[in-house]
């Protein structure tokens, strides 16, 4: 009764999540756990819009096909700048918590053999080389995702996607974080826009909560 007086006043009424997230363009997982039943339901009625992917398959197509000289050009720099191959093929978790094999061009030197234990991009900035730290600066090393985007593992824009060891830590010890894998991964998305790399357990927090905004409002 007392929201129908403030309505006929013409006073708007809102939920106090909602400034939250309006005034800081992102869901703080604070703020998620205190109005935690209103968010599960919002989440929980998330569904994949078609319209999203006949986009992606349209864009990612023409870029493929406009980029294809420039693509080729970068796989030949980085294949001269060291050894190994051109495309880096790395495990990720994806729409349902599907593993597929994400491609980037190579911007590290390639590990010896049984050194394959995942870690935060800050702990082997000693690996980058020097084409590819250009290529990360420039975001060139992301053109191969377009083949991920055409092939329906990805999606131009979502959530980055993770590696399955990182996920299972990630699963434990933040909350909400299940939710990402509502939605298909993307080359970039709100969360890349609005912050950095995250190195740490507190940047992936805060990557997240920019991740549930855009979820919401999807």
């Amino acid at each position: 009764r007392a929201l129908n007086r403030l309505g006929a006043k013409g006073m708007s009424v809102d939920l106090l999540p909602n400034l939250a997230e309006r005034a800081l363009g992102r869901v703080p997982l604070e703020v998620a756990q205190v109005f935690r039943s209103h968010y599960e339901v919002v989440f929980n009625d998330l569904v994949l819009d078609p319209v999203q992917r006949i986009l992606d398959v349209a864009i990612s197509l023409c870029t493929l096909a406009v980029l294809s000289p420039a693509m080729v050009l970068v796989a030949l720099a980085v294949r001269l700048d060291s050894k190994g191959g051109a495309i880096f093929v790395q495990d990720r978790v994806g729409l349902d918590g599907a593993i597929y094999r994400m491609h980037k061009f190579r911007t590290m030197t390639v590990r010896e053999e049984g050194s394959e234990s995942p870690a935060f991009a800050d702990q082997e900035a000693h690996r980058i080389t020097k084409v590819g730290r250009f290529l990360r600066k420039t975001r060139l090393d992301e053109l191969p995702q377009l083949w991920d985007v055409l092939v329906g593992n990805m999606s131009l824009v979502g959530p980055r996607p993770e590696q399955p060891a990182f996920v299972e830590q990630f699963r434990e010890g933040i909350p909400f974080y299940d939710y990402r894998q509502e939605a298909r991964p993307g080359i970039t998305g709100w969360a890349q826009i609005n912050y950095d790399y995250a190195y740490d357990l507190d940047g992936t927090k805060r990557k997240l909560e920019y991740d549930l905004y855009y979820f919401k409002r999807r």
